[in-house]
C-alpha cells in the first residue's frame, strides 16, 4: 500500500508499506508482495531510503525472505545501497548484540560486491 504524507505543501513523503514476506496464504502472495513493491518503487520519481523492518529476536531469515531481500538489492543496484536502513523491531535497549538475527547474512552481498 503506498501512503503519501503531505508536510504543509513543502515535504511529500511516499511510504511503501507491504505485508510481512512469508505471508500465511503462501509464496504466490509473497511474490505479488514483491512485484508490486518493486512497481511502486518504480513509480517514484526519486527514493531517498528504504528501510526494512526486521524483527531482532527472528532468530534466522527464511530461504524466502532473504531472496526477497536479494532481488530488492539486485534491483536498487549499487545506487541504492547506501540508502538502504535496517530497522529492528522487539530490540532491546541495552546491547545489540543479544539480538537473534545475523545482520551479516543481509550485508554480504553488498560488502563482496562493492567493498
Amino acid at each position: 500500500m503506498l501512503y503519501v504524507l503531505d508536510f504543509n505543501n513543502r515535504l511529500r513523503l511516499h511510504l511503501i508499506d507491504t505485508p510481512d514476506i512469508g505471508d500465511v496464504r503462501g509464496i504466490h502472495q509473497d511474490v505479488k508482495i514483491m512485484d508490486q513493491m518493486l512497481t511502486d518503487i518504480n513509480n517514484l520519481c526519486h527514493l531517498n531510503a528504504i528501510c526494512l523492518l526486521l524483527k531482532s529476536n527472528a532468530s534466522r531469515l527464511n530461504v524466502f525472505c532473504r531472496s526477497c531481500v536479494n532481488q530488492l538489492l539486485i534491483y536498487l543496484t549499487s545506487i541504492g545501497y547506501n540508502n538502504i536502513i535496517f530497522c529492528f523491531t522487539n530490540a532491546r535497549r541495552t546491547s545489540c548484540a543479544s539480538c537473534d538475527i545475523d545482520i551479516s547474512m543481509l550485508t554480504r552481498p553488498l560488502i563482496e560486491t562493492y567493498v
